[in-house]
Protein backbone atom coordinates (compact mmCIF):
# COMPACT_ATOMS: atom_id res chain seq x y z
CA UNK A 1 0.00 0.00 0.00
CA UNK A 2 1.55 3.13 -0.61
CA UNK A 3 2.45 5.51 1.95
CA UNK A 4 0.30 9.18 1.81
CA UNK A 5 2.01 12.72 0.91
CA UNK A 6 2.32 14.69 4.26
CA UNK A 7 0.75 18.01 4.25
CA UNK A 8 3.54 21.17 4.70
CA UNK A 9 1.38 21.74 8.05
CA UNK A 10 1.72 18.19 9.04
CA UNK A 11 5.70 17.73 8.41
CA UNK A 12 6.00 21.47 9.71
CA UNK A 13 3.88 20.13 13.07
CA UNK A 14 6.05 16.78 13.30
CA UNK A 15 9.50 18.67 12.88
CA UNK A 16 8.32 21.25 15.64
CA UNK A 17 7.12 18.11 18.01
CA UNK A 18 10.60 16.06 17.14
CA UNK A 19 12.63 19.59 18.12
CA UNK A 20 10.83 19.74 21.70
CA UNK A 21 11.61 16.39 22.46
CA UNK A 22 15.19 16.94 21.33
CA UNK A 23 15.82 19.96 23.50
CA UNK A 24 13.95 18.26 26.15
CA UNK A 25 16.47 15.43 26.27
CA UNK A 26 19.16 17.31 26.15
CA UNK A 27 18.43 19.58 28.68
CA UNK A 28 17.28 16.52 31.07
CA UNK A 29 20.55 14.79 30.08
CA UNK A 30 22.84 17.94 30.85
CA UNK A 31 20.44 18.60 33.86
CA UNK A 32 21.74 14.47 34.98
CA UNK A 33 25.55 15.42 33.98
CA UNK A 34 25.58 12.89 31.41
CA UNK A 35 27.62 13.19 28.12
CA UNK A 36 26.41 12.03 24.81
CA UNK A 37 28.88 9.34 25.28
CA UNK A 38 26.98 8.48 28.11
CA UNK A 39 24.31 8.01 26.38
CA UNK A 40 25.51 6.33 23.71
CA UNK A 41 27.12 3.85 25.91
CA UNK A 42 23.67 3.52 28.11
CA UNK A 43 21.50 3.02 24.47
CA UNK A 44 24.31 0.91 23.04
CA UNK A 45 24.74 3.12 20.26
CA UNK A 46 27.71 2.86 17.66
CA UNK A 47 28.03 6.96 17.58
CA UNK A 48 27.13 10.06 19.68
CA UNK A 49 25.77 11.10 15.96
CA UNK A 50 22.28 9.46 16.44
CA UNK A 51 21.98 11.09 19.82
CA UNK A 52 22.98 14.88 18.48
CA UNK A 53 20.54 14.14 15.75
CA UNK A 54 17.57 13.47 18.24
CA UNK A 55 18.66 15.90 20.48
CA UNK A 56 18.70 18.69 17.16
CA UNK A 57 15.44 17.48 16.01
CA UNK A 58 17.21 16.30 12.81
CA UNK A 59 15.60 12.33 13.79
CA UNK A 60 12.62 11.01 16.40
CA UNK A 61 13.39 8.69 19.40
CA UNK A 62 12.92 5.54 17.98
CA UNK A 63 10.21 3.58 19.53
CA UNK A 64 11.91 0.75 20.40
CA UNK A 65 14.40 2.94 22.58
CA UNK A 66 11.67 5.56 24.16
CA UNK A 67 11.73 3.37 27.44
CA UNK A 68 15.47 2.99 27.64
CA UNK A 69 15.74 6.93 27.06
CA UNK A 70 12.87 6.89 30.16
CA UNK A 71 14.82 4.96 32.29
CA UNK A 72 18.15 6.77 31.70
CA UNK A 73 16.73 10.10 32.39
CA UNK A 74 14.81 8.96 35.26
CA UNK A 75 11.39 9.92 33.46
CA UNK A 76 8.35 7.95 34.16
CA UNK A 77 7.50 5.62 31.07
CA UNK A 78 4.11 6.50 30.28
CA UNK A 79 4.64 10.45 30.59
CA UNK A 80 7.73 10.10 28.42
CA UNK A 81 6.10 7.77 25.86
CA UNK A 82 2.79 10.44 25.68
CA UNK A 83 5.47 13.47 25.59
CA UNK A 84 7.23 12.37 22.35
CA UNK A 85 4.24 11.35 20.70
CA UNK A 86 2.58 14.73 21.67
CA UNK A 87 -0.45 13.66 23.66
CA UNK A 88 1.37 15.56 26.61
CA UNK A 89 1.42 19.18 26.35
CA UNK A 90 4.17 20.07 28.85
CA UNK A 91 7.86 18.94 29.95
CA UNK A 92 7.40 15.32 31.56
CA UNK A 93 8.53 15.31 34.75
CA UNK A 94 10.95 13.62 36.59
CA UNK A 95 10.53 10.67 38.60
CA UNK A 96 11.30 10.54 42.12
CA UNK A 97 11.76 6.88 42.42
CA UNK A 98 14.54 4.33 40.00
CA UNK A 99 12.86 3.21 37.49
CA UNK A 100 11.12 -0.55 36.99
CA UNK A 101 11.98 -1.76 40.46
CA UNK A 102 9.18 -4.01 41.73
CA UNK A 103 9.08 -3.14 45.73
CA UNK A 104 8.09 -6.79 46.30
CA UNK A 105 11.70 -8.56 44.32
CA UNK A 106 13.92 -5.66 46.03
CA UNK A 107 12.57 -4.99 49.71
CA UNK A 108 15.49 -7.67 50.79
CA UNK A 109 17.97 -5.39 48.81
CA UNK A 110 20.28 -2.38 50.35
CA UNK A 111 20.15 0.86 48.32
CA UNK A 112 23.58 -0.10 46.34
CA UNK A 113 21.99 -3.28 45.41
CA UNK A 114 18.66 -1.84 44.18
CA UNK A 115 21.15 0.79 42.42
CA UNK A 116 23.17 -1.65 41.08
CA UNK A 117 20.36 -3.96 39.55
CA UNK A 118 19.05 -0.46 38.40
CA UNK A 119 21.84 -0.08 35.99
CA UNK A 120 21.89 -3.54 34.97
CA UNK A 121 18.65 -3.39 33.54
CA UNK A 122 19.44 0.34 31.37
CA UNK A 123 22.67 -2.11 30.01
CA UNK A 124 22.01 -2.90 26.41
CA UNK A 125 21.01 -6.90 26.10
CA UNK A 126 24.53 -7.62 24.70
CA UNK A 127 26.65 -5.80 27.40
CA UNK A 128 24.14 -7.72 30.19
CA UNK A 129 25.26 -10.94 28.62
CA UNK A 130 28.77 -10.40 28.57
CA UNK A 131 28.18 -9.54 32.23
CA UNK A 132 26.72 -12.47 33.14
CA UNK A 133 29.85 -14.07 31.30
CA UNK A 134 32.47 -12.76 33.47
CA UNK A 135 30.52 -13.12 36.71
CA UNK A 136 30.55 -16.79 36.17
CA UNK A 137 33.90 -16.64 34.86
CA UNK A 138 35.21 -14.92 38.41
CA UNK A 139 33.01 -17.33 40.33
CA UNK A 140 35.28 -20.00 38.75
CA UNK A 141 32.02 -21.70 37.19
CA UNK A 142 30.39 -22.03 40.46
CA UNK A 143 26.87 -20.87 40.90
CA UNK A 144 26.55 -21.06 36.95
CA UNK A 145 23.52 -23.64 37.20
CA UNK A 146 21.89 -21.65 39.43
CA UNK A 147 22.12 -18.20 38.01
CA UNK A 148 19.15 -16.14 37.25
CA UNK A 149 18.75 -13.34 35.02
CA UNK A 150 17.23 -10.67 36.55
CA UNK A 151 13.50 -11.38 35.08
CA UNK A 152 13.94 -14.63 37.37
CA UNK A 153 14.44 -17.04 34.81
CA UNK A 154 16.90 -19.69 34.40
CA UNK A 155 19.96 -19.04 32.49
Amino acid sequence: MPRKKQSRAAAALFARQRKKVGEFIRTRRRELRLSQRDLVRALGYKSAVSISDVEIGRTRVPFRRMYQYADILKIPRDEFVRFVVGELQGSPKASTRPPRTPPERTQRLSQQERHLVDDFRRLPSRHRNQLRKQIRSLLGGKGKRGVRAVGGRRR
